[in-house]
């Protein structure tokens, strides 16, 4: 013998009116369902003063058949999205539990169903919930009424298209609806709509007679809680934007700032001519910043449960092509709905948003890129229709996202600091306990100074303070010498440092080299192997051969002469004839690229480090390498060297100088931070180790230096000032 449960009939009742907590929350379950059902519009109407009073939430979604009803519908605790998580639209659909259609129980007592699947007839149901109020009647036995010939008014999609939709009609409401009601549905509403003026994803209509103020199109009201916005737009050379702080709330939304578009994005893809600008033409943009913190929510109504339920469903930077949604582009929780990267780019640097190195992460960033089809012609579809051809104009409409970011990232850390600190002047370790040590010495000597003046009695304290304190000053050489053997390691692996990025901004020419050596000796192999060997020509070919492996050698041993033992110790030194050796050594590659170095160096001598001179000069050159192929005009690099005291101390000051863009007012500070790049590869994805100036700044600050960057008058690009003490 088995046993099976049966069901009474009010225990729907219990599911419904019973356990949801009020009638905002029922109507919002409804219409999670048309967002789950891939609506792009709902209408939700709301009439309390009229007879008789009614809830209607119709929309164009995908709609039912009668075996959906009966499968699907009617089947309690039943969910397919248990199964079928994502919809058609790449949405993640929200209801589970298979429950929510009972809310409308807790709304009024009868319910009127009617839908429609595409290329389907219309189906309505009739419900009275008041008839399942019965005790010891089973569920099933409760008849509903099956609507003969119904009509469906669904809402017109984007292209006037209501082919397919779902249409609930409530009567007999159980409770009146007041303004502080229609207030807490309309943000609740709010969460499901996407921020944006122009979006169409997802469109609720909201029309009511309790109160005129909240009629109309559901607006996000998340859009006003950002912590940071930027709306940027491109004109095919210059970005205009503006950044709006919920920090700063009295600077003007209007306001924009221009930046050129080289000065943003760098590209290190050399292998054919650079434009100077992109292949597409006017985008606007919009990125919008959210801590996942309860702090950004004061003031408002809403909780971080909203905030986050927000952000899981419109994460992600989409794209919009005459404002239809172009997929998969920013799906949130989808690998390809994450076609910037970001959540690879945060994994890089977790660093917090005290930290310069600060990256967005992906779930706290809501964005959007409108694009059109006559203005951006090369912007095209792939063959399946689904995404976008990854081609050039692709790949730099990446980089122009990123560029913003940067912007965004930029304004964002630089408020943190300022609301948190005022920048402190920095004094290295070894200066400090240089400094302790000094006072150290100098109180000894005053000891001793006073020694005879003070009673015999009082001798032997004395005596135990002055070994105490000639203790600590030993204690304070000891770590001054592990402190000066830490700096010596560091000022390896700046070296090395600068190495590596010095190898991976010219590696190209490198493997140039390495190409023509192998083709060289291959085809010498070739003619000597021929019937008759025609030695003369391959004897040629090896003298090539041996041409470009000397090139490669002489690379190699440049590399290992930057980290000689003698290089990292402080010296007086010739510092013209520093810089002019490591200039001959890195000619050839600035040739091979049709850059003139032009120098002016003053004969100027001091006591410092070579290897510091050398990691400064590297990164200087390789950073104006990159800049001036950025743009159609003679490439040129200047170098100057002079005398030149500060505050009265003597010292040398540095000057490189590119024809390049030149570096944005904006970013002067931002650049010398670690990690920050505006270098992209060919594919549009931020590249490049972002250490160089900081191994620059590092130095400096290191040898009490300084270091600015301005616009060079003549060339038109960038020019680094560094200062050095030269004692």
């Amino acid at each position: 013998m088995k046993k099976n449960f049966s069901i009474d009939a009010r225990t729907i009742l219990t599911l419904g009116r019973d356990s949801i907590k009020d009638h905002t929350t029922a109507l919002l379950e409804l219409v999670k369902n048309s967002y789950d059902a891939d609506a792009t519009k709902v209408d939700v109407e709301i009439l309390c003063n009229s007879s008789p009073q009614t809830i209607r939430i119709a929309d164009n979604g995908c709609g039912m058949t009668e075996k959906d009803v009966d499968e699907n519908w009617l089947r309690i605790g039943y969910s397919e999205k248990r199964v079928n998580r994502i919809s058609t639209l790449r949405r993640r659909k929200t209801g589970e539990k298979g429950i929510g259609r009972i809310s409308a129980d807790r709304l009024g007592v009868i319910l009127t169903l009617i839908t429609k699947a595409k290329n389907e007839n219309v189906f309505g149901l009739k419900i009275n919930w008041d008839d399942f109020d019965v005790t010891g009647k089973d569920l099933s036995l409760v008849p509903m009424n099956v609507i003969n010939k119904p009509k469906i008014k669904i809402p017109k999609s984007i292209d006037g298209n209501s082919d397919s939709g779902t249409e609930l009609i409530i009567e007999d409401l159980r409770q009146s609806w007041s303004k502080n009601d229609m207030q807490k549905l309309y943000n609740e509403l709010s969460i499901l709509t996407p921020p944006f003026k122009k979006v169409e994803d997802f469109n609720i209509f909201l029309k009511t007679d309790v109160t005129k103020e909240f009629n109309g199109i559901v607006k996000s009201s998340f859009f006003q809680v950002a912590d940071t916005q930027l709306d940027a737009e491109f004109d095919g050379a210059n970005i205009l934007y503006s950044i709006k702080s919920k920090y700063e709330k009295e600077k003007k939304i209007n306001s924009r700032e221009i930046i050129d578009w080289k000065q943003i994005i760098q590209r290190t893809d050399f292998s054919k001519e650079i434009s100077g600008y992109p292949s597409f033409g006017k985008v606007q943009l919009t990125l919008l910043f959210y801590p996942r913190e309860a702090t950004i929510l004061q003031g408002t109504e809403f909780r971080l449960s909203d905030l986050r339920e927000f952000l899981d469903k419109n994460a992600g930077v989409k794209i919009y092509r005459d404002n239809i949604r172009v997929k998969p582009y920013g799906n949130p929780g989808e690998p390809e709905g994450d076609w910037l990267g970001l959540a690879e780019r945060k994994t890089r640097e977790p660093a917090g948003i005290s930290r310069p190195t600060w990256r967005v992460a992906a779930n706290q960033i809501v964005g959007a890129v409108f694009v059109s089809r006559d203005s951006n012609p090369n912007i095209v579809d792939s063959s399946s229709r689904e995404g976008l051809i990854q081609g050039e104009a692709f790949n730099e409409l990446r980089a122009l996202v990123f560029g913003c970011l940067t912007l965004l990232e930029a304004e964002r850390h630089k408020k943190y600091v300022e609301q948190e600190k005022n920048e402190e002047r920095k004094i290295s370790p070894a200066d400090e306990v240089t400094s302790l040590n000094k006072e150290l010495i100098t109180l000894r000597k005053d000891l001793d100074s006073v020694k005879s003046y003070i009673p015999k009695v009082s001798g032997k304290p004395i005596e135990r303070t002055l070994d105490q304190v000639a203790s600590v000053s030993e204690k304070i050489k000891d770590t001054k010498k592990s402190l000066d053997e830490l700096i010596s390691q560091a000022r390896v692996l700046r070296g090395l440092a600068t190495i590596g990025i010095a190898s991976a901004v010219f590696g190209h020419e490198t493997q140039s080299s390495i190409s023509e050596f192998i083709s060289a000796t291959y085809t010498a192999s070739t003619l000597l192997i021929k019937e008759p060997p025609k030695v003369k020509i391959a004897l040629d070919e090896l003298e090539k051969a041996k041409k470009y492996a000397d090139q490669v050698s002489s690379w190699g041993a440049f590399a290992l002469a930057r980290v000689q033992r003698d290089k990292r110790r402080r010296r007086k030194l010739n510092i013209k004839r520093v810089i002019e050796k490591t200039l001959q050594d890195i000619e050839p590659v600035f040739k091979a690229s049709n850059i003139e170095t032009k120098t002016h160096l003053n004969n100027v001598e001091g006591r410092t480090f070579a290897m510091d001179v050398e990691a400064i000069l590297l990164n200087l050159m390789t950073n104006a390498y990159t800049a001036c192929q950025q743009v159609k005009r003679k490439r040129v690099i200047r170098v100057e060297l002079r005398d030149k005291k500060l505050e009265g101390k003597k010292g040398f000051e540095i000057n490189v100088s590119d024809s390049g863009p030149g570096i944005d007012d904006k970013l002067k500070d931002r650049i010398w931070d670690p990690l920050f790049t505006t270098k992209v590869d060919k594919d549009g994805m931020q590249i490049g180790t972002g250490l160089g100036l900081t191994i620059v700044q590092s130095i400096t600050d290191d040898l009490s230096g300084t270091k600015n960057v301005d616009k060079d008058v003549e060339l038109k690009g960038a020019k680094f000032n560094i200062w050095l003490p030269s004692s």
